[in-house]
């Protein structure tokens, strides 16, 4: 696993894309201020692919990408089980244009739990501005996810703000 760190100034700064899944955990690490200068990918602090673990005692802060600007989390193999425990996920964004989701998390894993969170200040250029939970069901990819405990605040999406717009 990877414990313990403060890692800064990457585009991705944890990236991991494995064939078949594998455990990973990121625990009390300070991830903070990465940036993807291309805006297709996603994950700036954060970007695996099957993988189980868990994510926890992190602060995720500062981070920007296309997608996800906090992590992301896809599971192709659809045989990943992720726990996301007792973070900080703060002012991360998710910039693209036309499909940014995710500004904090980006999800996709076949089984998910999202407890003891602190989500606050992320935006995103679309939707799910603090958390994007998603499923690629005609590929045959689902996700089944848990969400507890968790406190959201002052998180903003375009969605948003053009209600407040309208009104």
């Amino acid at each position: 696993g990877i414990d313990g760190f403060e890692i800064t100034g990457y585009a991705q700064a944890i990236y991991g894309d494995f064939a078949s899944p594998q455990r990973l955990d990121l625990t009390n690490n300070f991830i903070h201020d990465n940036r993807c200068n291309d805006p297709s990918l996603a994950g700036a602090g954060f970007a695996l692919n099957n993988v189980s673990g868990n994510i926890r005692g992190n602060v995720i802060r500062g981070n920007v990408c296309g997608r996800g600007g906090g992590g992301l989390i896809n599971d192709a193999a659809n045989k990943s089980t992720v726990v996301i425990e007792g973070n900080l996920i703060d002012g991360n964004a998710a910039v693209e244009p036309t499909s940014s989701l995710g500004g904090g998390l980006y999800l996709f894993a076949s089984k998910i739990a999202i407890r003891d969170n602190l989500i606050t200040g992320n935006t995103a250029a679309q939707r799910g501005a603090g958390v994007y939970l998603g499923a690629f069901t005609t590929g045959g990819q689902q996700t089944t996810a848990s969400l507890a405990r968790n406190v959201y605040r002052a998180n903003r999406d375009r969605s948003l703000a053009d209600m407040l717009e309208a009104c």
